[in-house]
């Protein structure tokens, strides 16, 4: 009898080591794959992106990566480039969540509840990129594609000259809506909450980046010498009612001694949306 039962309880340790190492082998951890890209029509400034603006992110760049389930369920995890390993087993779900969405926006953000508030006077970079993919199957292997587009709209001065004017001693103030609220679950912007700002610039080219807003919410301040020319983008484009987020906006201004003269206005970005030509007088 013993050696019966000696025998039986070798089989039974042999067995139970084969059940645990097929387990490892049959539920392994399984990786969330992630490839990033910048849309070619952005304008974040990096070494890591090509002279068209497309590219991708450098090693060590940190974007927010969030994911929510159609179950209310959500993660947010600060994701460095080349660093950061995510997988499925670290992700909040419901037992019946089929599929997860994705979003994910540079320079990372504090965001509660899937919103996060985004103020172009506080920010330090205010190049604020932002990318959704939704209906991931869950624990998928196959790579999600991320394309990180543009969310603030680009507005561009141009100043030249027919006279002596020092164009390096302009000034251009711009006063604009400079806060909004991202909604990552919802895919929204809103800036009806916010307060104005002003931004200013000085020179014969003038940057600024503005929330998408109204055009007649967009103020533009010209001071040349003792002129000042100040009026809204609507006034001087009344064809268009909104700066979209991705888009460019580009005014031309002719600058004389006595007067501010509009050059010509290019609204440009994802799709031309046109060319408006017009004068101003100071």
């Amino acid at each position: 009898m013993g050696k019966v039962y000696f025998v039986f309880m070798t089989i039974a340790v042999l067995f139970l080591n084969g059940c645990s190492n097929d387990s490892d082998v049959l539920i392994p951890d399984k990786k969330i794959g992630l490839k990033t890209s910048i849309a070619a029509e952005t304008i974040m400034k990096t070494s890591g992106l090509n002279e068209d603006g497309s590219g991708n992110f450098m090693d060590g760049d940190i974007f927010t990566f969030h994911v929510s389930t159609p179950g209310g369920q959500m993660t947010v995890v600060d994701y460095k480039v080349g660093h950061t390993e995510l997988y499925w087993k670290n992700i909040s779900m419901n037992a019946d969540d089929q599929t997860v969405n994705f979003a994910a926006c540079y320079p990372k953000q504090n965001i509660i509840n899937g919103q996060f508030t985004f103020d172009l006077e506080k920010a330090e970079d205010k190049d604020l990129l932002l990318a959704y993919k939704k209906g991931i199957p869950v624990e998928t292997e196959t790579p999600v594609n991320l394309v990180f587009k543009h969310a603030m709209h680009r507005l561009v001065v141009n100043y030249t000259t027919e006279s002596d004017v020092n164009l390096s001693e302009v000034e251009t103030r711009c006063v604009a809506k400079s806060t909004c609220n991202l909604d990552l679950v919802a895919g929204t912007l809103d800036n009806s909450a916010s307060e104005k700002a002003s931004f200013f610039a000085k020179g014969k080219k003038a940057e600024f980046l503005i929330v998408p807003q109204s055009t007649s919410d967009v103020v533009l301040e010209v001071t040349s010498g003792p002129n000042v020319k100040t009026f809204t983008i609507k006034d001087i484009s009344p064809k268009y009612d909104n700066l979209e987020g991705g888009m460019q906006l580009t005014v031309d201004l002719i600058v004389k001694k006595g007067s501010i003269e509009l050059g010509g206005i290019v609204i440009e970005g994802w799709g031309d949306q046109g060319t408006i030509e017009g004068e101003i007088i100071i």
